[in-house]
């Protein structure tokens, strides 16, 4: 895996950290703000899948990766926006 996909699914990793904090916060005691900020994240997730399946779409086009990476790859953000859909849908 290069370098710039570790530092993608990092960066995914980031954003679903944030969600799960503000999460914890709603079960213990429910917020319209917070969840506002559990579904801002949510959008800003989206964008950066978008941008890194550009990315990576590339990385295949020019040869830097192979099939079995890829696969792993992608893996890794649809089990994230797993959880994430699960942050969102909780409402205390």
């Amino acid at each position: 895996m290069t370098s710039d996909a570790t530092d993608e699914l990092s960066q995914l990793n980031q954003v679903l950290l944030g969600m799960s904090v503000y999460a914890s916060q709603n079960i213990e005691r429910y917020d319209d703000k917070t969840h506002a900020k559990v579904k801002e994240l949510d959008g800003w997730r989206d964008y950066l899948t978008a941008q890194f399946t550009e990315f990576h779409v590339r990385r295949l086009e020019t040869g830097k990766w192979t099939i079995e990476a890829s696969l792993v790859y992608l893996d890794m953000p649809s089990s994230l926006k797993s959880i994430e859909n699960t942050c969102i849908r909780y409402r205390g």
